[in-house]
């Protein structure tokens, strides 16, 4: 394999055989394009078992060899998005017990030094994961019973614009082909595809690293310009393609989206065979939750009611399995969740948030004060 990642046996380096963009194009013969994007579907699966020196040469590799990419652009940034954070495990992390979080920080993209190597970002590289719904944010995170966690909610802003790579798996046949440089588009358009779906155990994560580089390669162009690729759009993998999912630079997100709201919630029940056409989450809080609207953009916290301590204990008591909460037969009048709202009494609700509690499908009780 040592060898195989330094001279490849005579594969090609790059897909254009050119030093600088401003050269004419001048693309490799297509049987040699084949047979590297081929080499590279041989390693799939079997990267997180390479050394560190070899680890290092593929990726080298393939941010070379990508010097033509074949993007579908989007200008135009999702109007929702939803993020599922597990605080049981980002507590543990940090040898402090399970809360709710109080910093928008706590619910982005962790500091650069914990970030691994992930579907759309190498190491160190900060991106943001969202869902475009709440049930592929379930389906990529997958809850399991006694985990807390917080589903953050986001509404993009008026006028913000990103350019955006997005992912469309799509037949393809090389016989539909008759100009040489579309089919090595459509060649490298299919390898995409391939990687920004391929199954990835959640232990290997090094497996990702050819999707990795192609996001980074694209996100993290050192030179910056109004058309930079700043979002890739690509399918719930885990959802198995029936929802869609978003990586965006972590330090450009709060530019272009609005936080509308953090709810805790305490899952007590996973749906085993679930399926993934469904629009029901894949785990369930059975009963209730609470949740704040209130974010300070300048001093970058989440504040709540006075009596989220004692909700929050409360609501996680009801996860001792000898005293579990269970359902009954829910009436078509009875709610299947009560979201308590914590929000911070002296939060002036922003304008921005009206369109959202308008249709916000949770049923909003208000503080048991309120009650």
């Amino acid at each position: 394999m040592a060898e195989d990642l330094i001279d490849e046996n005579g594969r090609i380096a790059k897909v254009a055989n050119n030093k600088f963009n401003t050269e004419r194009l001048n693309v490799q013969p297509i049987h040699k394009i084949i047979d590297k994007l081929n080499w590279y579907r041989s390693l799939f699966g079997k990267v997180h078992d390479l050394p560190e020196e070899q680890y290092e040469l593929l990726k080298k590799n393939v941010a070379t060899f990508f010097n033509l990419k074949s993007v579908v652009k989007a200008v135009s940034l999702p109007r929702h998005l939803v993020r599922i954070s597990h605080n049981t495990n980002i507590f543990s992390g940090r040898s402090k017990p399970v809360s709710y979080f109080t910093s928008i920080e706590d619910i982005l993209a962790p500091p650069s030094h914990l970030v691994k190597i992930n579907r759309c970002n190498i190491e160190r590289q900060r991106v943001l994961y969202c869902s475009l719904d709440e049930a592929s944010a379930f389906w990529e995170t997958k809850p399991k019973y006694g985990d807390i966690i917080t589903v953050t909610r986001f509404v993009l802003k008026n006028g913000a614009e990103s350019t955006c790579s997005v992912i469309i798996p799509e037949p393809f046949s090389a016989e539909n082909f008759s100009d040489p440089l579309r089919l090595v588009y459509s060649l490298i358009r299919e390898f995409f595809v391939d990687v920004f779906t391929l199954k990835v155990d959640r232990s290997r994560p090094r497996d990702y690293l050819f999707s990795a580089v192609i996001s980074s390669e694209q996100l993290f162009y050192p030179i910056r310009s109004k058309d930079d690729v700043e979002a890739i759009i690509y399918p719930s993998v885990q959802r198995k393609g029936f929802g869609d999912n978003i990586a965006l630079r972590n330090d450009v997100f709060l530019q272009k989206y609005f936080f509308v709201s953090a709810e805790t919630r305490f899952i007590l029940d996973e749906y085993i065979e679930h399926d993934p056409m469904s629009q029901e989450p894949t785990a369930d809080q059975v009963m209730a939750s609470f949740y704040s609207y209130s974010y300070n953009p300048i001093t970058s916290k989440i504040s709540y009611n006075s009596k989220v301590d004692e909700i929050f204990e409360l609501l996680k008591k009801f996860q001792d399995p000898k005293n579990p909460q269970t359902r009954i037969d829910n009436g078509p009048d009875i709610p299947k969740n009560i979201a308590f709202n914590m929000s911070d009494p002296e939060f002036i609700i922003p304008e921005y948030l009206e369109e959202f509690r308008r249709n916000n499908n949770a049923q909003d009780k208000g503080t048991p004060d309120e009650k």
